[in-house]
């Protein structure tokens, strides 16, 4: 019985650590999973911010361009080149506003997948410690049936040694107590014994001594 609890103590140390490997795995994608979704913000918040800068750098490039050439040109050519310089620069601006709403629309689908990746971790966090506290709810009712067997045997052998014990002290009480009468009897029989020698002694005795006097006379 004893083997067959360390067995079943054995088995819920190879269970546990499996629960614990598994859960540790579970951790380690996670967080691999939450560095590159952190990468991936990361990287798309400095493009963000440095197609902005490159915005504003454009836009005093532009304001700069358009100072200059109404400072050096005057009438229909300058009129003509600001509209192709504004022209330009809704062009570009169409197009930074583009990438902006792109970078937005994959940040934001980053932050949806971050959190759809949380979810899916407690949910599995959740799942092994259900099964693990179910394998050692498991483990545990299986060690307190085995001591239970385990106590009653012990129980009955302890009974069993003590009936038998009171019936070998039973026995012997019973064989003293033969042994005394047989020694009281012997001893009877021996005092009779030297008693009657001692009678048929003391009888011849005085036989012979009435026959001393008989002849004496």
């Amino acid at each position: 019985m004893p083997k067959k609890g360390a067995g079943s103590k054995g088995g819920a140390k190879k269970e546990e650590k499996k629960l614990l490997f598994f859960q540790q795995r579970a951790q380690a994608e996670e967080e691999m999973a939450k560095k590159r979704e952190e990468s991936l913000t990361l990287f798309l918040k400095d493009k963000l911010k440095k197609e902005q800068k490159n915005t504003e750098v454009n836009l005093l490039k532009v304001n700069e361009g358009w100072r200059s050439i109404l400072r050096l040109t005057r009438g229909t050519e300058l009129h003509q080149d600001i509209k192709v310089l504004s022209q330009t620069f809704e062009r570009q601006l169409d197009g930074l506003d583009s990438v902006v709403k792109n970078l937005e629309g994959d940040l934001l689908l980053a932050e949806r997948q971050s959190a759809h990746v949380g979810r899916v971790h407690l949910q599995q966090l959740e799942r092994l410690r259900v099964n693990q506290g179910q394998r050692l709810a498991f483990v545990q009712q299986q060690w307190e049936d085995g001591m239970q067997q385990v106590a009653a045997r012990f129980s009955q052998e302890r009974t069993q040694i003590s009936s038998h014990s009171r019936q070998q002290r039973a026995d012997l009480e019973d064989a003293k107590f033969t042994v005394e009468q047989q020694n009281q009897t012997l001893m009877n029989d021996t005092q009779r014994l030297y008693s009657e020698a001692i009678a048929a002694y003391e009888s011849a005795h005085s036989d012979r001594v009435s026959h001393c006097r008989l002849q004496a006379f």
